[in-house]
């Protein structure tokens, strides 16, 4: 009899639920305790914007105006020119020692505008070479550059009714210097030093130099 009621007991007993695997949580936590999304890999994390001022170059580019000197034996009554031009540089942050390239232009004129006796003068020079630069994240920066420099000289007379004009291309050496202020993170002023020598040129069949010296100011922006 208890054989069958036991029986009867085990029989009428319902069906239990079926068993599922558990599926993981779609979010992990992660070891700092935020919750990582599961459609993003760590490589699709933006990286974060870096400053320009960390990058392995540091420099500047400079805007001179100022005055040159030619050899008046040659060139006058137009050996004073007023000259203008650009100046950039590089160099491995934190160090004083790097490169410059640059190219100036200058430009005399003495006599009457339109009748008359005149004279001109235009000399440009492209140049390169090298800079040190002291106590370059002070504000006060003493500098001294040398180089070569490429040199296309003008000249240009009239007289009554003759125009005389020739030109001519010459190279040289150069040695400048001066100071450069900073007088915030992106800007310089200061005061530029410069003569050029050893260059030899042709003009209505003399021959001569182009040699030079200028003083110029100039603003720059560095980075």
């Amino acid at each position: 009899m208890f054989v069958g009621v036991a029986l009867l007991a085990v029989g009428c007993r319902a069906p239990g639920p079926p068993s599922f695997p558990h599926p993981e949580p779609a979010n992990e936590p992660t070891k700092a305790g935020s919750m990582q999304d599961p459609g993003r890999t760590p490589s699709a994390t933006a990286a974060a914007p870096t400053d320009p001022h960390d990058s392995a170059w540091a420099g500047d580019v400079r805007l001179l105006l100022g005055g040159r000197q030619l050899d008046e034996r040659t060139y006058r009554p137009v050996d004073e020119q007023f000259l203008h031009g650009a100046e950039a540089s590089f160099r491995p942050r934190g160090e004083g020692l790097g490169l410059e390239v640059g190219a100036t232009v200058g430009h005399d004129f003495d006599g009457a505008l339109l009748f008359g006796d005149n004279s001109e003068s235009n000399l440009a020079d492209l140049y390169v070479g090298g800079r040190f630069t002291a106590n370059t994240s002070g504000v006060v920066q003493p500098y001294f550059g040398v180089g070569a420099s490429v040199l296309i000289v003008e000249l240009n007379r009239i007289t009554g009714n003759t125009n005389h004009r020739d030109d001519d291309v010459g190279f040289g050496a150069y040695a400048h210097g001066g100071i450069a202020v900073a007088v915030s993170k992106l800007v310089l002023l200061g005061i530029d030093v410069r003569s050029v020598f050893g260059s030899e040129v042709e003009l209505f069949g003399v021959d001569t130099d182009a040699d030079y010296t200028q003083v110029a100011l100039f603003v720059g922006f560095r980075w």
